[in-house]
């Protein structure tokens, strides 16, 4: 069982798949989920207080998700990062991207 406190942050640019992984999360005992688009304004979204942890779900068609990774690292370093990628080609797009911009 999830702390009852545990604040997370979910990063995911389809309405779809972010309803889906929310409604995952409470139904797993986290209450306290707020939602942000990773091309949105992580500021804003971090305003209300760090978050526990933070979840990107990366979709292979946009690095805006892996550059929220990098931007969220830089303005709550202590903010734990966790992304989500389905196999396949999302997984060598990570992997090109972490090589390239050397966040991973």
């Amino acid at each position: 069982m999830a702390p009852p406190e545990a604040q997370l942050l979910l990063l995911d640019s389809q309405d779809y798949s972010s309803a889906l992984l929310r409604d995952e999360l409470l139904r797993r005992g986290f209450p306290r989920v707020a939602h942000g688009d990773p091309a949105g304004d992580l500021r804003a979204a971090l305003a209300g207080g760090e978050p526990d942890v933070v979840i990107v779900n990366y979709h292979f068609d946009s690095e805006r998700s892996l550059d929220a990774c990098a931007e969220v690292k830089r303005l709550a370093p202590a903010v734990p990062v966790v992304a989500i990628a389905s196999a396949g080609p999302a997984l060598k797009h990570v992997s090109a991207w972490a090589r390239r911009t050397r966040h991973i």
